[in-house]
């Protein structure tokens, strides 16, 4: 499952970091000793609570008079009327099946 920070966290942690430490014996050892500390730190960024993104279509079923949400399977029984997106599954119903943002 993909994961997402916020952008604003990494940027403060990435500042603290530049300001901390000794003199290094290098440029390339300071480079590689900040890496090493910015990749500790991102592990302790909590990832955000985020749900991907569904896309759907309704397929219509005549015989029936319902349509059918084509990420879920869930039947619907609308004559006229036809959602945005699935009450059931959250798809939205823009005729992208199967994709996601994310």
């Amino acid at each position: 499952m993909a994961e997402y920070i916020e952008r604003e966290k990494v940027y403060k942690m990435l500042n603290a970091l530049g300001g901390c430490g000794a003199e290094p014996e290098s440029w390339a050892d300071g480079w590689d000793k900040a890496f090493d500390e910015a990749i500790r730190e991102l592990d302790n960024i909590p990832a955000a609570d985020v749900r991907p993104e569904r896309h759907g279509r309704w397929i219509e079923d005549e015989k029936y008079g319902i349509v059918i949400c084509s990420e879920c399977g869930e039947e619907h029984a609308w004559e006229d009327y036809r959602a945005s997106y699935c009450e059931d599954c959250g798809a939205k119903m823009d005729g992208k099946d199967g994709e996601s943002d994310g």
